[in-house]
């Protein structure tokens, strides 16, 4: 580089902070040559520097070696780089004013390698809201993360504190796909604060509620978490925008739900009539990563199943799904046919609950929407249980297992140890039972997940009187404690199930009299719920009394 004349190492330089590619039209646009610039190109070409690409749809050339283009860009003073990347910018929106959309990471490239600040951000949030279109959440999260960090490069006025709200919203999506980054809380918080500042309420209320997942799901701190959801909610309760209610409504609600608690269905219902009576089923997400309307009803639905009101849990399921598809929105199906599934697993309809969970897998795997993919993993696995299949139970756990150690997620670690935990049940391996059991009561407590710890309660109680016929005392008493813990929160598709492990218990140890009385309350919730898998059991029993 050192022997070429200076025209030829200037169009070298040039093209290098271009990039390893580089368009004829883009260098001649920042050297101002015309004729000269091939005759230039023609000889860097006969020196084996570059060679050409493409002719078609447009001349481009690219460097034979990355190394050549590096020594070119290091060559440069760092003052003419910035200068020559403020104006690779400024040639590529000028020679491409109708197709930016294709250039947007260029441009955020190169305007960050910039002084100019202002369009670096500009781009960088396009180019962000770009991958999260493309199901691409680590690119995503890149260039948010990075305007973000742009953005602070400037005087922090009034509206500059509104663009950080904004972007940190967005930046909610790839975060959830990406299982919370550490990093993210300190954004969170930021948003939190300026919105504050610019007494932007609605905004504040949403990174509330995204501040509360981020609690919930990255360190398990329920006390935080709930906290926070709880704040985001006294602010939306105080304004009259739709969005900002429903979505936090959504969240609150789904928050709940992780941790047993079935109260928010009140709450639901005056966000879904808000919704449809407003007309706003389908236009808006409102900022979040699946459709408000069909995560509100798919989820009410299935808090339904779980009260054993199947009326209602299928109206809801039905009414969600339904929007979904005609929404005809991937990660909106997802999280839809995961909660109808939930519903139909709840009911003990196995196939239907199979279908849906594998259609959610479908649609969450495409869009790389991990954190359904896991939950719906877990589903599936349950499912494999139902109809004894242990191989297939034991490969899907094993692959949510892969998934969440990428995700490092601390809520259903407990369901995944009571499935592994009836794994082993199913195939005598009583010792390890009981050890996968007590993990799983030992995570519901640390993160207060009060239905599984129940669930996992009720299902020692069963492994330790098969396990040992001496402990049918202690067996009997867990069972009882995790029906009574279950049914403090009305979860009747869990405690239903214990009633019919006492009437098992019972039976077995000749005590026919209460065989019958847990069997019948059994027998009386299944019909509730219309559940012929669960009521096929109890007839069995019946039979053998």
């Amino acid at each position: 580089m050192d022997r070429l004349d200076d025209n030829l190492k200037r169009t070298m330089q040039v093209a290098s902070v271009i990039g390893r590619d580089f368009a004829f039209r883009i260098l001649q646009t920042i050297t101002g040559m015309r004729e000269d610039l091939k005759s230039h190109l023609l000889n860097l070409q006969g020196l084996e520097f570059i060679y050409e690409k493409r002719l078609f749809p447009e001349l481009e050339y690219i460097f034979k070696h990355i190394l050549t283009q590096e020594v070119a860009y290091n060559s440069l003073l760092v003052n003419r780089r910035k200068e020559y990347h403020e104006k690779i910018g400024a040639a590529v929106e000028d020679i491409y004013p109708d197709r930016l959309e294709e250039f947007y990471e260029m441009l955020a490239y190169h305007y960050s390698k910039s002084e100019n600040h202002e369009k670096a951000f500009h781009y960088l949030k396009l180019a962000g809201t770009k991958a999260v279109e493309k199901h691409s959440p680590r690119e995503a999260f890149h260039f948010y993360k990075e305007a973000l960090n742009t953005i602070k490069k400037l005087p922090m006025t009034r509206d500059r504190k509104k663009d950080y709200v904004s972007v940190t919203r967005l930046f909610h999506i790839p975060n959830v796909s990406l299982g919370w980054p550490d990093e993210y809380l300190q954004y969170l918080e930021e948003g939190s604060q300026f919105a504050e500042d610019i007494a932007d309420y609605n905004n504040r209320s949403r990174l509330l509620a995204d501040m509360g997942f981020y609690y919930c799901f990255k360190y398990g701190d329920v006390a935080k978490s709930t906290q926070c959801m709880e704040e985001a909610m006294l602010e939306a309760e105080k304004l009259s925008d739709t969005e900002t209610f429903t979505s936090t409504v959504t969240d609150y609600g789904f928050l709940n739900y992780i941790l047993g608690k079935i109260g928010f269905i009140d709450i639901s219902h005056k966000a879904i009539s808000r919704l449809e009576k407003e007309g706003k089923k389908l236009e808006l997400f409102f900022g979040n990563t699946a459709n408000v309307y069909v995560t509100l009803t798919t989820g009410l639905g299935f808090a339904y199943g779980m009260l054993g009101d199947i009326e209602n849990g299928e109206i809801f399921c039905e009414k969600g799904l339904r929007t979904a598809y005609e929404m005809n929105h991937q990660k909106t199906i997802g999280v839809g046919e995961y909660f109808v599934g939930s519903f139909y697993l709840s009911c003990g309809g196995v196939s239907q609950a199979m279908s849906h969970f594998n259609s959610s897998l479908k649609h969450c795997y495409d869009t790389k929407y991990y954190i359904w993919l896991a939950n719906s993993l877990l589903g599936l696995a349950r499912s494999y249980l139902f109809l004894d299949d242990v191989d297939s139970a034991l490969g899907t756990l094993k692959k949510w297992s892969e998934l969440n150690q990428q995700l490092n997620i601390k809520f259903t670690l407990s369901l995944h140890d009571i499935y592994s935990s009836m794994i082993h049940f199913n195939l005598a391996d009583y010792r390890k039972a009981l050890d996968r059991i007590n993990d799983a009561i030992k995570f519901a407590q640390d993160v207060q997940e009060r239905h599984y710890e129940g669930y996992a309660t009720l299902w020692k109680g069963r492994i330790l009187w098969h396990a040992d016929s001496s402990q049918t005392k202690e067996a009997e008493d867990l069972l009882l404690q995790g029906c009574n813990n279950l049914e403090s929160l009305k979860l009747m598709a869990y405690y239903a199930e214990g009633y019919l492990y006492l009437g098992q218990l019972y039976a077995n140890t000749g005590q026919g009299d209460k065989a019958l009385e847990y069997l019948n309350k059994a027998e009386s919730c299944f019909r509730q719920m219309g559940s012929e898998y669960w009521l096929a059991k109890t007839h069995e029993l019946y039979d053998r009394l």
